[in-house]
């Protein structure tokens, strides 16, 4: 009877250990699976988020390229509008130099003309 007890209790023991390790082993997977669920989500959005970035890298690379398009232009048409402007000076300034050429040329005849007319007169004086 006392043995009989006692295989009772032995095996009660043996029924509640093999109960305990049973619920430890599902606990052991709850948390796996629960920590395999953290793992995936943060990879997930660790993808995310580098995917949002190269997208934003992109997008900007864009702009940038786009404003350095702008500025290329700008610099270009004023690059041009100077040597326009630079042209335009030139054949201006060469007019003007003609036109004081010939300006020259008319009062230095006047002046000439004059010249010789004080010498007509001082020697008709003199005479």
């Amino acid at each position: 009877m006392l043995r009989t007890e006692i295989a009772k209790i032995t095996d009660g023991s043996k029924y509640d250990i093999e109960a305990f390790k049973a619920q430890q082993v599902q606990v052991s997977e709850k948390l796996s699976e629960m920590i395999r669920m953290e793992v995936d989500s943060r990879i997930a959005t660790d993808k995310e988020t580098k995917s949002l970035i190269q997208n934003l890298i992109k997008n900007v690379m864009v702009e940038v390229g786009s404003v350095k398009d702008i500025a290329d232009k700008t610099v270009q048409k004023l690059i041009k509008d100077v040597k326009d402007t630079a042209h335009d000076s030139a054949e201006r300034a060469h007019f003007l130099s003609r036109y004081i050429d010939e300006e020259v040329v008319k009062v230095g005849g006047k002046v000439g003309k004059q010249v010789e007319n004080i010498k007509t007169l001082c020697a008709k004086l003199t005479e």
